[in-house]
């Protein structure tokens, strides 16, 4: 058990540090954006990390081309993809760092 308490005291000074790393790269999230258009070319998605809809682009000629209802499964395709993209960014990104996760392992083991 002192092993590690003094484990816990070792990594603590770093998990801060990540924790405080995290949280800004977590704000930074909000600012950065993926961008995904459709296979037919006719509609883009701006997603923004954090999941947000930032912009939605749909070509003039596009309700020409397509009927409503694929119009708009096209477009809700495409935003679902733009935010599964995102997600998948932003996990990432925020992935726990080795100290973290080591302190969270151990932390957890005594709790059980």
């Amino acid at each position: 058990m002192n092993e590690t308490f003094h484990r816990l005291t070792e990594l603590y000074p770093r998990v801060q540090r990540e924790v405080l790393e995290s949280r800004e790269r977590r704000r930074e999230l909000a600012d950065d954006t993926i961008e995904v258009t459709s296979d037919e070319h006719t509609v883009t998605a701006v997603v923004s990390l954090d999941g947000r809809l930032r912009g939605l682009d749909v070509l003039p000629a596009a309700p020409r081309r397509l009927d409503p209802q694929t119009l708009g499964e096209t477009i809700a395709a495409t935003v679902r993809e733009a935010q599964l993209r995102a997600r998948q960014e932003a996990q990432l990104r925020a992935a726990p760092t080795p100290a973290l996760a080591e302190y969270r392992r151990i932390s957890r083991g005594l709790t059980s």
